[in-house]
């Protein structure tokens, strides 16, 4: 599985105070590019014939994040996919 996120194409929709003591929630856009190898059939037919073992899909995804300061960690609080899979060839 590969993330990517072209920071060329990011927009900036709020100025926050990076080190701020609170939490601080970041939102990043990107392309998320998957392979099945080892999926049961059965998860696989939730997908209605969309997804196939063995094949690199490409769909957008958004990831939120939840920044923590000042311990410097990090959460994931939500991965959102707008659920239309490309075949990438």
């Amino acid at each position: 599985m590969k993330f990517i996120a072209d920071p060329s194409g990011v927009d900036v929709l709020e100025e926050v105070e990076v080190f701020a003591l609170g939490p601080t929630e970041v939102i990043v856009v990107g392309r998320l590019e998957f392979i099945y190898h080892e999926a049961s059939d059965e998860y696989l037919e939730k997908f209605e014939g969309k997804l196939k073992k063995g094949v690199w899909y490409g769909t957008n995804i958004a990831v939120i994040f939840t920044l923590y300061r000042p311990a410097g960690s990090m959460e994931v609080d939500k991965i959102i996919l707008d659920n239309t899979f490309e075949e990438i060839l």
